[in-house]
């Protein structure tokens, strides 16, 4: 019984783990992928930051996203768990 218990989780294992490695590998940013900064691009997101009524604004609109996002998140979720959706044929 262990043997097969010991064999069953090796299965699922090499199974299961080359989706964690793709999530893993997709999560990560390339190698050769580099972000600059410019002193312009600089100058104006401390201007931003520096003004309290800017500032609020992209604090307003971050929020937002984030609602959106974690609204999309449930939808999806609940889709998934009514059988329904996208994927669904």
């Amino acid at each position: 019984m262990r043997k097969l218990l010991h064999a069953c989780f090796l299965v699922f294992l090499l199974l299961g783990a080359p989706a964690v490695f793709a999530a893993v590998t997709a999560a990560t940013p390339a190698s050769g992928a580099t972000v600059t900064l410019t002193p312009e691009q600089a100058r104006q997101a401390l201007s931003v930051l520096n003004d309290p009524k800017r500032r609020a604004q992209v604090a307003d609109t971050l929020q937002a996203i984030a609602a959106a996002g974690a609204l999309a998140h449930a939808g999806l979720r609940r889709a998934r768990r009514l059988g329904t959706g996208c994927g669904k044929r």
